[in-house]
């Protein structure tokens, strides 16, 4: 039986106590690349992500690399700020790695991780780079695409949203839309009222209060935080059984007290639970009422709202980038 092809798969980041939505996207994708190539998922630590690759059967590799940050904030340096990546002695270390490792392809996720996909190519070996975020539109957009398409041999990304910077011909010539997707393994239905009782137990929520939730790996201002508690207070005396939960890890304390703040200002901190990050995501969905995505850039996509809707929760967010895509598109009620 002749052996499947090696598919060496880099993620950015592993995060510790929480999964962002690029890892969930990556963690799929490698489940699903699984039974035709031989996949090898490269983190950089420890965390959520390799706990459950390594739970799904997957092999994982740990390896630090450095990232280039401002090919998603552009600026007129950065292809000198590239050039010396490519110089240094990390670069060379990761080179000689992934010949040893001896790939047939490498697959390397979110924008910021370009050492891999310049070592592939310095490597020739194929290059798939996978976009999740739209790069910032700062009239530098034009040196980030360069780069990407220079070091890499096709383009997926998660919506149009996302590859809305490349030029045209880029776009009909090495990008495919590849939206997120989702197994029905991991929803349990059937299980659902059960978590939702005891989800709300957990935060104290009594079973008939609504129950209007935002969820991010990480609390900080580009998710809105503040818009959520904003939209809150101004609803809490029309519906006065109504609690806010906010699910996250925080990373800013001075923006989680600027938040605390401005509940505390409004007399309302029993209206709101600050949840931390959740392992069991799936009952904090249960337990809601209503989904906000408060997000103030413009997402690549929005998994939250595409959970939610596999939750049959309604979703409220912002009509921009990603999230308007997947909140307008024709068969969202299929959902």
């Amino acid at each position: 039986m002749a052996s499947k092809p090696k598919l060496l798969i880099f993620s950015h980041v592993s995060n510790e106590f929480s999964i962002t939505g690029a890892e969930k996207l990556l963690l799929f994708f490698c489940e699903q690349m699984t039974p035709h190539f031989d996949c090898v998922l490269v983190a950089p630590n420890e965390g959520r992500l390799t706990i459950l690759a390594r739970q799904r059967g997957m092999t994982v590799k740990i390896y630090r690399i450095p990232l280039l940050h401002n090919i998603y904030t552009p600026h007129p340096g950065l292809h000198a700020e590239a050039d010396r990546l490519i110089s240094s002695s990390p670069f060379r270390a990761l080179l000689k790695w992934i010949a040893r490792e001896a790939p047939q392809i490498i697959l390397v996720n979110t924008c910021v991780h370009f050492l891999p996909a310049a070592a592939g190519k310095r490597l020739g070996i194929p290059v798939v780079w996978q976009l999740t975020e739209r790069i910032m539109d700062n009239g530098s957009e034009s040196i980030s695409t360069h780069l990407i398409d220079r070091y890499s041999d096709w383009l997926i990304g998660i919506s149009e949203t996302a590859v809305q910077s490349f030029p045209m011909e880029v776009r009909q010539s090495k990008i495919t839309i590849l939206p997120p997707s989702w197994s029905p393994l991991d929803l349990h239905p059937e299980e659902w009222p059960a978590l939702r009782n005891e989800m709300r137990a957990k935060l104290g929520v009594g079973s008939g209060a609504p129950l209007v939730g935002m969820i991010s790996s990480f609390l900080i201002e580009t998710k809105g935080v503040h818009h959520f508690i904003n939209m809150a207070l101004s609803l809490k005396d029309l519906y006065p059984s109504a609690v806010f939960l906010i699910v996250g890890s925080v990373l800013n304390l001075e923006y989680e007290k600027l938040c605390r703040d401005m509940i505390g200002s409004a007399g309302a901190q029993h209206r709101f639970l600050f949840a931390g990050p959740q392992e069991n995501i799936e009952a904090v969905y249960c337990a809601l009422d209503i989904v906000v995505v408060p997000s103030l850039v413009l997402e690549g996509f929005g998994l939250t709202a595409m959970e939610g809707l596999l939750h049959a929760k309604p979703v409220v967010a912002y009509g921009s980038g990603g999230l308007h895509e997947l909140l307008t598109l024709s068969d969202a009620k299929s959902f």
